[in-house]
């Protein structure tokens, strides 16, 4: 996926201590700052964006979205928030398996930062991301609303999408 866009969308990517232990870990993960819903030209109304998702593909929102979660780096202006296991590699950690950090495809049997860093703080990454525990089916904000992938999502167990759930 590819996200088109002229206005700059910034990135605050950080290392830190995430889930793993000896034979899994979470490599990285990204979400939206802010999210907003019912701004002028939404495809859907009572539905969750993020937030520079009007600005990069509708043109100016009215408003600077809803903060999701308290954050203490919330004034640096970044758009998307991404973190990446420090720790990888190290002996409780994936022993023996750290990030490449090389650019020449090189990884061989690493894990491939470029890879990760790519998927995890992306546009594909960012644009995809679902509000919505998929455990409990509680959907953020009050009034509780739906992500717009929830209307792309389908639940295969039931066989329909999140949305008609």
């Amino acid at each position: 996926m590819e996200l088109t866009s002229t206005v700059p969308i910034l990135v605050y990517a950080t290392w830190e201590a995430l889930s793993c232990d000896e034979t899994s870990a979470v490599l990285g993960s990204a979400g939206a700052v802010f999210i907003n819903a019912n701004f002028p030209n939404a495809p859907f109304t009572d539905t969750w964006y993020n937030a520079r998702w009007p600005t990069s593909s509708l043109g100016p929102t009215s408003s600077p979205g809803t903060r999701r979660r308290p954050i203490r780096w919330i004034n640096t202006g970044a758009d998307i928030r991404a973190r990446f296991n420090v720790n990888l590699g190290k002996a409780d950690c994936l022993p023996g398996e750290p990030f490449y950090l090389g650019l020449d495809n090189n990884h061989g049997d690493l894990v491939d930062f470029y890879s990760v860093r790519c998927c995890t703080s992306s546009a594909t990454a960012w644009a995809s991301q679902v509000l919505t525990d998929a455990s409990s089916g509680r959907r953020f904000g009050n009034p509780a609303l739906p992500s717009v992938w929830e209307r792309f999502l389908l639940d295969t167990d039931s066989n329909t999408t999140w949305r008609s759930t």
